[in-house]
């Protein structure tokens, strides 16, 4: 944590800054009801690369194209809902422009992070919501066709 001295015509004022990663400038910067599910699904993310140890210390400026689309595709066919894997690409994309922005990662990177597309389709798609939605109607009409 560095010290810093402000001096302006009123006041000398000292304050402490402390040097906050991309990941913890990014969370700082979502409402506060969106910080946990982010979290969540950003640990899963890191998992997903091989990161065991806590999050904050995961060095998101090694994010690349090909690990984005790593953790899509790997949210896709664990059978997460379209919703929660774009809004996992959201958080992605939104560190990789704070790590831009920080001077951590390059333009180039960024861009091609901001080019993984986010899925197309409905929010019903995927989830366990979808299995159960298909039991029940799957269960109506056989109870039908026994009792007519």
């Amino acid at each position: 944590m560095a010290t810093h001295a402000v001096k302006t015509k009123l006041s000398t004022s000292t304050f402490k800054a402390e040097i906050k990663s991309a990941y913890a400038i990014y969370l700082d910067s979502l409402a506060p009801t969106g910080r946990k599910s982010m979290k969540t699904l950003l640990h899963q993310c890191a998992s997903i690369l091989g990161h065991q140890k806590p999050i904050e210390r995961f060095d998101w400026s090694t994010l690349t194209f090909e690990k984005v689309h790593l953790i899509r595709s790997a949210f896709t066919e664990a059978g997460y809902a379209v919703n929660s894997i774009n809004l996992a690409l959201a958080g992605l994309k939104g560190i990789a422009k704070t790590a831009f922005n920080l001077g951590k990662i390059d333009a180039d990177t960024m861009l091609r992070i901001n080019s993984v597309k986010s899925l197309k389709g409905n929010a019903i798609r995927t989830g366990i919501g979808v299995y159960v939605f298909i039991t029940q109607r799957v269960l109506r009409k056989v109870l039908n066709q026994i009792n007519e």
